[in-house]
């Protein structure tokens, strides 16, 4: 097991010593295939929330905060009395999520979900601020605009690709006067306000806009606050909180990307103390761990992750891996279906058939490793998982 777990621990080395941001190629107008059928609206539109789970794992896991949640789902919920239901799946309703990423980002998916990233949260500087860019990515859903441009990209197939192509996606100027046209007709000449921060979110959410900070946004006024809500200020008195931790946080994972392993676990012991139980940073600290060989450590920091919030795949996928590696396979097995469940992962699917190979069940084991074969055929994992194929016992 010791030479399986190693072959996995080089793979380990190059999966965890990043938090992955959102980028900003050309327009994928430029890059849309020339063969396949175009995919309908509505099945765009359904593979919105499968996409938002991606983009949320892929970009660094949820946010939990109940104030923080609270206050973005009461301003939503606001700003829904003017917009209506989304398209695509109005039973469900507006969805609102906040990523646990730095960048000054704000993704909006097909079907009525926006991707708040808590970096952006940190730089918004007022609820009239706040209002007014939520209010406009409501309008964009509304009117379809991602949607219907990516239903006429052939390279949108499923849910995985719909993610790539929100993450790459910039309006047009037409989708942005039309959004505006729309949002003015809800809100009324008395909401028209330029109300954005100069210089909010350059190189990131206000890249996507063609008019940048030069647009004008409609400006929503809100009903008083509902007293038992959290109010603005609260939530940016979380934010603030955590701050510090999360800045050394990434000072740790700088490290961790030059290599300097022991350096960047005593910056995420520090990160750890100014923002206590914060699964992100735990995770971060349980996973550096395991890089120097200390699993006992990784083992404590990486429960601790997982018991605050379960709802972020590298804290089961470390988890998992530590299981493995002291003999725990039941526990092994359990995280990494989890992770599994919560994005698949090459590396998730070649432990857990680890964890049956060690279990004597190749039934399932073999579907496993030929998955990871396929996937990745010449990379570290695709090889050993061919050789346990070819090494596994014959009836």
């Amino acid at each position: 097991m010791v030479k399986h777990s190693v072959v996995w621990l080089i793979a380990l080395l190059a999966l965890v010593a990043c938090t992955p941001r959102p980028t900003h190629p050309p327009h994928p107008s430029s890059r849309s295939g020339q063969n396949g059928t175009v995919t309908t609206l509505e099945t765009i539109n359904s593979y919105g929330e499968d996409a938002a789970r991606l983009l949320i794992q892929n970009h660094g896991g949820p946010f939990k905060d109940e104030t923080v949640e609270a206050y973005l789902q009461a301003v939503v919920r606001s700003l829904a009395t003017a917009n209506g239901n989304p398209p695509g799946n109005p039973s469900r309703g507006w969805q609102v999520w906040v990523v646990n990423n730095p960048a000054c980002e704000l993704l909006s998916v097909p079907g009525g979900t926006l991707l708040v990233y808590r970096g952006f949260l940190d730089r918004v500087s007022s609820q009239r601020e706040l209002a007014a860019v939520l209010g406009h990515e409501m309008a964009h859903l509304t009117l379809d605009h991602l949607a219907q441009t990516a239903s006429g990209d052939h390279a949108v197939v499923d849910s995985q690709s719909l993610a790539d192509f929100i993450v790459h996606y910039r309006y047009g100027v037409e989708q942005e006067r039309q959004a505006g046209d729309l949002w003015r007709q809800q809100v009324g000449t008395a909401g028209h306000a330029d109300v954005l921060t100069e210089g909010l979110c350059r190189g990131g959410w206000i890249d996507r806009h063609p008019n940048g900070i030069d647009g004008v946004f409609p400006e929503l006024q809100l009903p008083a606050e509902v007293p038992a809500a959290p109010s603005f200020d609260d939530m940016h008195t979380v934010l603030a909180t955590l701050s510090p931790g999360y800045a050394l946080f990434e000072q740790g994972l700088q490290l961790e990307r030059q290599e300097h392993f022991l350096k960047a676990i005593a910056v995420y012991l520090q990160a750890a103390t100014q923002a206590p139980d914060q699964s992100q940073i735990l995770t971060g600290l349980g996973l550096a761990y395991l890089k120097v060989g200390e699993r006992n450590s990784a083992r404590h920091h990486l429960q601790r992750a997982v018991r605050l919030d379960g709802g972020y795949y590298r804290s089961h996928l470390g988890l998992g891996y530590v299981s493995l590696q002291l003999g725990d396979l039941e526990r092994a097995e359990k995280e990494l279906r989890e992770s599994l469940a919560l994005l698949p992962t090459v590396q998730g699917r070649y432990l857990l058939a680890d964890v049956y190979r060690s279990q004597g069940d190749w039934r399932r084991a073999a579907p496993l490793f030929r998955q990871v074969m396929d996937a990745e055929p010449h990379s570290t994992l695709g090889k050993a998982a061919r050789q346990a194929i070819d090494e596994q016992p014959r009836p």
